[in-house]
């Protein structure tokens, strides 16, 4: 199973999640941290940046909404 971890309001985050709703893809487990500060300093702690939407392959990070995108294109669809 792979991990999406957002922000919510986050415009980039909704762009992630829009395309997995709109590809019904159920692979993903979508967690929203709700901007909280504790939740962004562990983000930053273990994964180097606190920068979301965040996917974690196996715990391996992608960041960035459209390589996260190509990603589920390329491997989910």
């Amino acid at each position: 199973m792979l991990k999406l971890i957002i922000a919510n309001s986050c415009p980039f985050c909704v762009l992630v999640t829009d395309f997995i709703k709109e590809h019904n893809i159920t692979s993903v487990d979508i967690h929203d941290t709700q901007w909280s500060q504790e939740e962004h300093d562990a983000l930053r702690k273990k994964y180097g940046k606190s920068q979301v939407p965040l996917l974690l392959i196996n715990d391996s990070p992608l960041f960035e909404s459209l390589d996260i995108i190509k990603y589920l294109r390329e491997n989910e669809l």
